[in-house]
């Protein structure tokens, strides 16, 4: 409640958006309003995760417009608003041959989480993720995947 943010992160359940788009419009509004109020000059980065795995480009695309309706709704009550494309790289590093799912086909795998990092932290410090560092340590220990793989997901 006492602010001292400089950017919060916001992640809605994967579905929402799309089983429950005025639902996702409600919470985020709400949690976007205690924000301001809270650390008036916080950045909220909405999270745009990625569809399931074996989805189709339409159902990526669905995602992607609900956090953009969110955005605009965001952006009208005011403070600095950005949306974190973490779902639209996941398609342009789908192409390659990489293991961004776990085994569940929902949740990231090593390569999906690092791509995601990369992505959520390029929004906030609006700086290019090339160049980033390849030997991530995590909670549960070091994402396990190659340079190559890291830097092939820094140019998504």
């Amino acid at each position: 409640k006492d602010g001292g943010w400089d950017a919060v992160v916001l992640q809605e359940q994967s579905t929402r958006p799309v089983k429950d788009p005025e639902r996702f419009i409600q919470y985020g509004k709400a949690f976007h309003a205690a924000l301001r109020k809270s650390a008036p000059d916080c950045i909220t980065v909405l999270y745009n995760t990625w569809a399931k795995q074996g989805s189709t480009p339409e159902q990526q695309e669905t995602l992607d417009k609900a956090y953009g309706r969110l955005a605009t709704e965001l952006r009208k009550m005011g403070g600095d608003v950005r949306v974190a494309p973490v779902g639209i790289a996941w398609g342009f590093a789908s192409s390659e041959s990489l293991t961004l799912f776990d085994d569940d086909g929902s949740h990231p795998a090593h390569c999906g989480t690092y791509l995601a990092a990369l992505v959520i932290a390029s929004t906030i410090l609006s700086l290019s993720p090339m160049g980033s560092e390849t030997r991530i340590a995590t909670s549960l220990g070091r994402l396990k995947m190659s340079i190559t793989e890291a830097e092939l997901l820094q140019q998504k």
